[in-house]
């Protein structure tokens, strides 16, 4: 079931808390869901957090006015109390 940012952002975290987390990060034309074969293994015994960029997956169409996805990452991770990542890939 996905969760979802004040701006729409979808994202799925999961995995022990405590460390600093592991962001993923959908490749242009694809959604959270590329990370699906490595979901389990990962989120085994790290903190992992996938998200859906503006626009794509389950995340809210991209607004007319310009998006800065460089910064609905952070601002996304802020929200959800992720801390500052161990690794983005």
């Amino acid at each position: 079931m996905s969760s979802f940012t004040s701006k729409s952002i979808a994202y799925d975290r999961e995995g022990p808390r405590g460390d600093p987390p592991i962001v993923l990060i959908h490749a242009g034309v694809a959604d959270r869901g590329m990370w699906e074969p490595l979901w389990p293994t990962l989120s085994e015994e790290r903190d992992v957090v996938r998200v859906d960029l503006r626009g794509f997956g389950d995340s809210g169409a991209r607004p007319a006015d310009p998006v800065s996805q460089a910064n609905d990452v952070p601002e996304a991770l802020s929200e959800v109390a992720a801390g500052r990542p161990l690794a983005v890939a």
